[in-house]
């Protein structure tokens, strides 16, 4: 569903071992490279023992950083991104969320006062009962496990075709914008907004990141190992961390964690 083409930006990130790291937390200096644009990147993690939601919003962080400089090469080159408040056609695409995602957009949702956690609830419940009339349900939940991108993109398109909103989606905006997930930050389009309402793979010009920072964390462990792609739609997110919810996630110092990461983020390099 993505139009790619032209000269391919270059990437570069600092090496992963922390420049200073205390009792209390570690730092992290990264120097990122993208065709003309750089920018120096500072990422912070306390020494404490976080599990891997909790190192959800260090990352995040982090991942604003890199689309911003993909917003900025993209801005020198004169592609302005088309994306803006009240443009909502991509919130009822497939939206992958890793494991971790899932459950920390559970917790947020059962921080809701009662009123809107209902109003929330009731539109995931919504959204599965209409894929599950589609009959697509069975295979969105496999749907990591597709061999390859063409197979995901026909999957994407009848996801599109049941035109079901994002249950975070607020009058065509993001409810959860400081919270969304990863996958979420890094779609950008170049293209004009209105394509996106029927998309396809010659009218939608995707901008470029920098590093993909969602695609790492689909293959990131409990622990910080690396493992097989693993995510599931956001819509089936409810259902997920209810399965899960006996399910004790490993904690570890957040410092360490976050080399682990990067360390995977720059191909696998060792620290």
């Amino acid at each position: 569903m993505t139009k790619r083409g032209g000269k391919k930006p270059t990437k570069k990130t600092a090496a992963t071992k922390p420049v200073r790291a205390t009792d209390a937390a570690a730092e992290f200096r990264l120097n990122l490279t993208f065709g003309e644009s750089r920018r120096p990147v500072t990422v912070l993690a306390p020494m404490t023992p976080l599990d891997l939601t909790e190192l959800l919003p260090i990352l995040q962080q982090f991942d604003n950083e890199v689309v911003s400089l993909a917003e900025e090469e993209t801005a020198r080159v004169g592609k302005p991104i088309s994306c803006c408040a009240g443009c909502g056609a991509c919130c009822r695409q497939l939206v992958p969320v890793a494991p971790s995602e899932a459950r920390r957009l559970s917790a947020l949702v059962a921080s809701m006062d009662d009123e809107r956690r209902a109003t929330i609830q009731r539109r995931f419940a919504d959204a599965v009962d209409a894929y599950e009339r589609a009959g697509l349900l069975d295979r969105l939940a496999t749907a990591h496990q597709l061999p390859d991108e063409q197979a995901r993109g026909e999957l994407g398109v009848e996801y599109f075709r049941v035109d079901v909103a994002c249950p975070f989606l607020e009058n065509e905006s993001c409810g959860i914008y400081p919270d969304r997930p990863l996958a979420c930050r890094e779609f950008l389009v170049t293209s004009p907004a209105e394509n996106c309402r029927d998309p396809g793979p010659d009218n939608i010009e995707r901008v470029k990141m920098p590093a993909q920072l969602s695609e790492t964390l689909y293959r990131f462990g409990p622990t910080g190992e690396r493992q097989p792609a693993e995510w599931i739609p956001l819509v089936m997110s409810l259902r997920r961390a209810e399965q899960k919810a006996d399910s004790q996630l490993p904690r570890q110092p957040g410092g360490e964690f976050v080399q682990k990461f990067l360390s995977q983020l720059s191909g696998g390099r060792r620290p």
